[in-house]
This record gives C-alpha cells, structure tokens and sequence, in this order.
C-alpha cells in the first residue's frame, strides 16, 4: 500500500556530502528534506518498527520484510496464534507442529506498509545525497537511523 512518498526530488533538495567537513551543512539540508517528507523521526531512530520483536535479530534492511511468525513482536504472536488455533479448532501446540506461519492481519500490514515506506524514503535520501565512497560502509547498514549516525561519527572523528 503506497502513500506515493518519492525521493525523486532529494538531488533538488540536499547538497551532495563529499567530505566531512561538509556534514553539518548537508545534515541541515537532509534533515529540513527528511522533516517535509514526514520522515524525520526515522532518520532521528525514534520510530521503531511496528510489530516486530525487538529481541528478534533484523536480517537485512528495515523495510524489506514484514515480520512474520517468531519475529513478530510476543504479545501480538501470542495472540494472533491463539486465534488461528480457535478458529482452525486445532491446540497451540498442533499448530506449532504443523509449522503453521504467522503472518500479520491486513490492517497491522498495513501499518507496517506505511512505516516501512517512510523508512526506505530516510535510506535513500542518505544514499542518493552522498558521494559514491560514502555507500560502502553504509549500505548493510539496516535502518536510515544507523546510516546517519556513522556519516556524524566519520564527521566528528575528522
């Protein structure tokens, strides 16, 4: 479900940072970008993913892959499991022996839809506004938030 957020226009918008002592004019400019986009907070890292478990270990980048069966947050795979076992009238634990996966109902996919849009828009507004030898140490780097914080830590270590 998209809500048609582009990064189309961050060359527009956002310097290219080339070295660090252009970093705090270039963090100004995403960051006035990130805050019209409405995706500020991700690049500041204070909006967690929605219904994943935060003891969980991400694999891959935030915003590629919903959470599904265990790496769904506790409380919600507790009860979308008690569900599934009312409904299929099977126990918990047939079910667990089954390897029935758990999966998000629509409405909380789609929250984690829109989430997961902003997300990827905070990526590539770092990745499309720096050099291409900044990509390196960034691109397996899992949320935008993360990104960020090692262009300011490159930056103040220079």
């Amino acid at each position: 479900m998209s809500t048609n957020i582009s990064w189309a226009d961050v060359s527009d918008n956002v310097p290219t940072l080339h070295y660090p002592s252009d970093f705090e004019a270039w963090s100004i400019k995403l960051r006035e970008y990130c805050f019209a986009k409405g995706v500020l907070p991700h690049l500041d890292g204070v909006v967690p993913e929605p219904f994943r478990s935060p003891t969980m270990e991400r694999k891959g980048w935030a915003g590629t892959q919903e959470p599904i069966h265990q790496e769904i947050d506790h409380r919600m795979f507790e009860h979308l499991l008690e569900r599934r076992a009312k409904y299929s009238g099977m126990t918990l634990e047939a079910l667990q022996r089954k390897g029935i996966v758990i999966v998000l109902p629509l409405k909380q996919l789609q929250m984690w839809d829109r989430w997961a849009e902003k997300e990827r828009l905070a990526r590539m507004a770092i990745l499309k506004s720096i050099a291409p030898f900044h990509v390196d140490g960034l691109g397996d780097l899992p949320t935008a938030h993360e990104m960020y914080k090692k262009l300011a830590a490159a930056a103040r270590a220079e």
